[in-house]
């Protein structure tokens, strides 16, 4: 789902973050700058390594996200375990070491 810009020069094509993705996925993969950037639409080189950055960018978010939600499940299973153990035995546990 990409969308054009207008500009006074020309109209360029704007990628979505899962067709850059797509983009730079195929050169790693091992196919030539050249042609994806022409399957694409991406105007030169220099776009693809903007898209390149961009990719790397869009991977770290990803992974942050990942991250936070795994960050939360683990905050709430501490919660739980923490409920479960009522403070009499939380303490007669930590007292007994």
């Amino acid at each position: 789902m990409s969308r054009y810009t207008t500009s006074r020069r020309k109209t360029t094509r704007v990628h979505t973050a899962a067709e850059i993705l797509r983009i730079v996925n195929e050169v790693k993969a091992g196919a030539s700058v050249v042609e994806v950037c022409r399957e694409y639409g991406v105007p030169d080189e220099a776009a693809f390594e903007v898209y390149k950055a961009r990719a790397e960018t869009i991977e770290v978010q990803r992974e942050l996200g990942q991250q936070r939600e795994e960050n939360t499940k683990l905050r709430r299973l501490l919660i739980d375990a923490m409920h479960i153990i009522s403070d009499d035995t939380f303490h007669e546990i930590t007292r007994g070491r």
